[in-house]
């Protein structure tokens, strides 16, 4: 179910009493509980999906008495993924056209939490030492994280419980309010330019339309997945679990090296930990280096989906990655970097939200010549920029050296005042974007 379902707050009401009187007698049967309500909340939206998360546990569980290779434990994984994902699109690339089977929910976001749970059990003695069927199950269905992420680790999730203290209700509080707040005001507001673009064609806008469409694409991504990130960390810290931050302002980067380590921030770790450092990282000859990060972000646009646009904007950063590196980039003073930057990466967005058809028809140039719509998109687009400055300067929580968020003193006080806004400004809640992913 959604964070922002009536029946959600009904789950949340429940189970977080329940799950702190079941912690205070056995920390073991505070797991189990926390694994059963995890795929029964999985379950809520189609329950035969839950089964492959069994079935991914089942895989860890043989690595774990040696009965299987790693190599064939991670086939064994991604094998769905591969299924309800990309079997459509590789099978169109070679001429066959079947229907896109509907995609489980989550299925990238705890099938790569199953690889990292695979290497580390298989790699790390002391995370072998920690492993047992119901913290496999925890890990890999704990809900706050299972429709968008973070992306977890064995580090994240299996280790002891932090005893229920005010501080922690403070900061989880400002993280859900400012979690709703972001999707609810700031990502669907802009969300709904976005619509309104996609409805009157690319191929009609202008080019002061397409500038708002575009300013909208990049607020409404940050504000939809960073807010529902921050309503996951709120939520597992009501329970004792202290996730570290999946986003740390990403549009203050004044390169992009800066921003891949404050956007989606488990996804980048991964990648860097389980596919950039086995290629050899940064050790090796530049060029190859260079080539590894290209590979890297090639594999994460086809992480983020099954089409060619998402490759495309994979390779676009990756290769923007590789020029940095070669050019001295970040030698430049930090301001003019970001006046470079940021718009590269607010261009970027277009290529993420729209496919090739769309692509090509924003890239011709008959665009400088269409006429202002008034009726189209309109400068409201500026509101909800506005409204992510103040996030990005304002910072109602801030992250610390370890990367876990920490509440501030404005945020404190800003938290009643979001909720405020948040509870006038409500609507319909559009679907949060990387349900799809």
């Amino acid at each position: 179910m959604s964070f922002l379902e009536p029946a959600f707050l009904l789950f949340l009401v429940i189970f977080v009493p329940l799950y702190l009187g079941i912690s205070s007698i056995s920390e073991g049967k505070a797991n189990i509980f926390v694994a059963i309500t995890s795929l029964l909340f999985l379950a809520w939206y189609f329950p035969p999906f839950s089964l492959i998360i069994v079935m991914q546990m089942a895989a860890i569980h043989a690595l774990f008495k040696e009965k299987i290779s790693l190599s064939w434990a991670i086939a064994f994984v991604l094998a769905p993924l591969f299924i309800f994902k990309y079997s459509a699109f590789l099978l169109s690339m070679v001429g066959v056209t079947i229907t896109p089977l509907s995609l489980p929910l989550g299925i990238s976001f705890y099938t790569f939490t199953a690889i990292a749970v695979l290497v580390e059990v298989h790699r790390d003695p002391t995370v072998k030492a920690k492993y047992s069927a119901t913290n496999s199950l925890k890990i890999l269905t704990f809900w706050p994280h299972l429709a968008s992420g973070p992306v977890l680790r064995p580090t994240n999730m299996w280790r002891a419980y932090i005893r229920f203290r005010e501080r922690d209700f403070v900061l989880a509080f400002i993280l859900i309010a400012f979690g709703v707040f972001k999707k609810v005001v700031i990502a669907d507001g802009a969300g709904a330019i976005v619509s309104r673009a996609m409805e009157l064609g690319i191929s009609n806008l202008s080019f002061t339309d397409t500038l708002y469409a575009m300013l909208s694409m990049s607020v409404e991504i940050y504000g939809d997945f960073s807010g529902y990130s921050d309503m996951a960390l709120g939520f597992a810290l009501l329970i004792g679990i202290r996730l570290p931050a999946n986003f740390n302002y990403p549009y203050l980067a004044d390169s992009l090296s800066d921003f891949w380590r404050r956007w989606h921030i488990s996804l980048t770790s991964w990648f860097k930990t389980y596919l950039y450092i086995p290629m050899g990282g940064g050790r090796v000859a530049p060029l190859r280096s260079y080539f590894n990060v290209l590979i890297v972000f090639l594999v994460s646009g086809l992480w983020h989906g099954a089409a060619f646009n998402f490759i495309i904007w994979g390779a676009l950063h990756g290769v923007l990655l590789a020029v940095e590196r070669m050019t001295g980039f970040c030698a430049l003073p930090s301001a003019v970097r970001r006046l470079i930057v940021i718009p590269v990466i607010l261009i970027s967005w277009l290529v993420f939200f729209l496919d090739t058809q769309q692509l090509s028809a924003l890239l011709s140039l008959d665009i400088f010549s269409r006429q202002n719509n008034p009726n189209a998109l309109g400068a409201g687009a500026w509101l909800f920029v506005l409204f992510l400055i103040l996030d990005h300067l304002l910072q109602l929580y801030k992250v610390d050296s370890e990367g876990f968020p920490e509440k501030t003193r404005f945020g404190i006080v800003a938290a009643p005042v979001v909720i405020a806004a948040t509870t006038i400004l409500w609507s319909e809640p559009l679907p949060f974007i990387y349900f799809d992913f």
